[in-house]
């Protein structure tokens, strides 16, 4: 049997004010939950090594690629070789505005241009780490990313407490377009992956 996966690049971009990553960590977390195979520590702590998830999802086997950069500015200079980044997703805790604001159209459409992004998916991610909807704060930042995201002509908008529904609404939601995409440009390949994400998910 052929091992037709489907391969979908993350580039996950938070503000390099947190040090400890616990915006992204939580999408990490829940990719390595629901993944049958990862390269979690095997590779090294440089950047330009991507972390991988092999997931099933709709019983088609995605290898999903994450790269990850601490600052919006630098992730050209981490990534230049990367043939084409699929999904962006900008991370940001949602109580604080400061990458929010700090964002540029100029410097988006550079980057759609350098990772040959016109077709793919752009998503802002505000977490609230705290789970509180009635912090005023909370009210002020939606507005902005609203703006912001009419701004950029961003695809996706959301707001990601800490609980795996949110995560996983939005993990959901992108990979259904790219399923989509891949059934209807072709739908041979489509049917030789999903018997063998049958196969992986019987295995595992």
């Amino acid at each position: 049997m052929r091992k037709i996966t489907y391969t979908v690049n993350f580039a996950f971009i938070s503000s390099n004010e947190s040090s400890n990553d616990l915006e992204k960590e939580i999408f990490i977390k829940y990719l390595k939950k629901i993944a049958i195979e990862s390269n979690l520590g095997e590779i090294s702590n440089s950047n330009e090594d991507p972390l991988e998830f092999l997931i099933i999802f709709k019983e088609i086997p995605i290898r999903i690629r994450v790269y990850s950069s601490n600052s919006f500015n630098n992730i050209r200079d981490q990534y230049a070789k990367i043939p084409n980044i699929d999904v962006v997703v900008i991370v940001f805790n949602i109580l604080n505005l400061d990458l929010i604001n700090s964002l540029n159209t100029q410097f988006f459409e550079e980057l759609i241009s350098e990772f040959s992004f016109t077709n793919g998916i752009s998503v802002l991610a505000g977490v609230n780490l705290e789970d509180d909807t009635s912090n005023e704060k909370v009210h002020i930042s939606r507005e902005s990313i609203i703006k912001k995201a009419k701004e950029f002509e961003v695809l996706y908008t959301y707001e990601i407490r800490k609980n795996e529904e949110d995560i996983s609404q939005l993990f959901e939601k992108i990979l259904n377009d790219f399923i989509l995409k891949f059934h209807y440009s072709s739908p041979e390949l489509f049917e030789l992956a999903k018997l063998y994400g049958k196969e992986l998910l019987e295995r595992s």
